[in-house]
């Protein structure tokens, strides 16, 4: 199943959209402008020039960018942007620094892996403040998250470490039910996807969730026994 995990993010995007950026609930129009600058600010630190460099250089680039990004997150006026802003800040980390230190082809690569437990080590995705990022973010997130710190787990296993250790309706919603979507219209109906409904069923609140969760059961189920 992870070797077709590329090909299940692809149908994921399509199936949610395009990321876009909201601005929080008590924002300003110029939060929003800081927040899309803070989201892919990181970026720049994942492409090959700067993936290739040795520790000491590539740290140099690193914490450059991350003052810049802390004086950025300092500058907005809303605690709402704040929060979500942290986020992409953790978001940043797992995707720069979190990819680098897993290369095998840098000598000394995972040398800074304690540099970067220590900037995540107050990361919890059981926090309320995910329910401020779009579905789209909240994948991403997630996705760079077990990506990290459980880079061997099945989006099955995901899944359900997210039903059964997030207690929020809309990053179960987010991950768990969107991989549930996708891996029954991608794969059919297999002893996964009972055992991920099952899950549902012991875990959701959410009755339209649980529904639909119900309904694609059954649909791909009596697709399976024809």
């Amino acid at each position: 199943m992870m070797k077709r995990y590329g090909v299940l993010c692809m149908l994921l995007f399509f199936t949610i959209g395009i990321r876009f950026i909201t601005v929080g609930q008590n924002g300003t129009d110029q939060d929003g402008k800081i927040l899309q600058k803070l989201y892919s600010c990181y970026n720049l630190l994942q492409e090959p020039e700067y993936m290739n460099l040795s520790p000491e250089e590539y740290m140099r680039y690193f914490v450059d960018i991350e003052k810049k990004a802390c004086s950025m997150i300092d500058s907005l006026s809303s605690v709402d942007s704040k929060k979500k802003a942290i986020l992409y800040h953790k978001l940043g980390y797992l995707n720069s620094l979190g990819k680098y230190v897993k290369q095998k082809d840098v000598k000394g690569a995972a040398t800074l892996e304690d540099e970067l437990e220590r900037r995540l080590d107050d990361l919890d995705i059981d926090s309320p403040d995910l329910d401020l990022l779009s579905d789209m973010e909240i994948m991403g997130l997630l996705d760079s998250y077990y990506a990290w710190k459980l880079p061997r787990a099945s989006v099955w296993e995901r899944s359900m470490d997210v039903l059964y250790n997030v207690k929020s309706e809309k990053v179960r919603r987010a991950y768990a039910f969107q991989n549930y979507k996708t891996m029954i219209q991608l794969y059919g109906y297999t002893m996964f996807i009972e055992s991920l409904s099952w899950d549902f069923e012991f875990c959701t609140k959410d009755s339209v969730m649980l529904r639909e969760v119900r309904e694609l059961k059954e649909k791909y189920k009596n697709d399976y026994k024809k």
